[in-house]
């Protein structure tokens, strides 16, 4: 599959990704555990941007706890590469935490490699100077993305801005062919919608809220600590994303804003 601009193909896998995504009025019907396998990561995710420097979860894998986890620990301490890409617009790729001096994440950082995360990559979503959001992959062992894998991303990444941008204000619904979705005509962003799969693997839907939204306590997924821990030290490799040089050194979707998870 030719790649976007005319550049290097995309991976077959991607390629199956984007081909099944093509007629997807948003991202809850593109299953992001297939999207990990793609780009070879453990899991990835989606978070807008909301009030100010602000940005809230919205896209995981339904059984993606580890990730939500991490994508908590943000939000929770206030630093991390998600945060960073949506605060400075570059991307941020951490191959290796466990070689990042602590002075890189001196609170994120500790309590990340404690959940078993060893890798971080985290690109921003946007059309200009317009930040939507960001896409984050991680992986449970060290080690940077390819060139193939890189292209991949940012292939789906243009994907994922069509299908936000393309997000009516106010629906709930996931199923294609529904009434109140459409596909995109004109770029024109507007918040996506809030969906999650319910007990019974039925769509269950809540609009995002407005600002002044707090942790909840039973939100999203139990996690506990190991019991072992890690030291940081440095380590990585770049690269920037629709804007200057990034921060550098080393099922279906499920849909779930308003539950709490928005970094600060």
């Amino acid at each position: 599959m030719p790649g976007p601009a005319g550049g290097m193909a995309i991976g077959p896998l991607m390629a199956d990704v984007l081909q099944a995504s093509a007629t997807a009025a948003g991202l809850a019907q593109v299953p992001a555990a297939n999207c990990a396998t793609a780009l070879g990561l453990s899991g990835v995710s989606v978070s807008v941007m909301a009030t100010g420097d602000s940005v809230e979860l919205i896209w995981y894998a339904g059984t993606d706890e580890l990730g939500v986890a991490v994508e908590d620990l943000q939000f929770t301490i206030g630093e991390g590469p998600t945060l960073d890409a949506a605060r400075h617009g570059r991307g941020v790729l951490e191959s290796d935490l466990a070689q990042l001096p602590p002075v890189r994440w001196p609170l994120f950082l500790p309590e990340a490699l404690l959940t078993g995360v060893a890798a971080l990559f985290s690109f921003p979503l946007r059309i200009g100077a317009i930040r939507l959001g960001v896409f984050t992959g991680y992986r449970t062992r060290p080690g940077p993305l390819s060139a193939q894998q890189l292209r991949d991303a940012l292939a789906f990444m243009d994907r994922a801005i069509l299908l936000l941008l393309c997000a009516r204000p106010g629906a709930e619904v996931t199923t294609v062919g529904s009434p109140t979705w459409t596909p995109c005509i004109a770029p024109r962003f507007t918040r996506p919608p809030a969906c999650s799969p319910n007990a019974s693997g039925s769509p269950s839907t809540r609009p995002l809220s407005g600002s002044g939204r707090t942790p909840s306590a039973t939100a999203g997924p139990s996690w506990t600590r190991p019991a072992t821990s890690s030291t940081a030290a440095r380590g990585g490799d770049p690269l920037a994303r629709g804007a200057a040089s990034p921060t550098t050194g080393s099922g279906a979707g499920v849909i779930v804003p308003g539950n709490g998870r928005r970094h600060r």
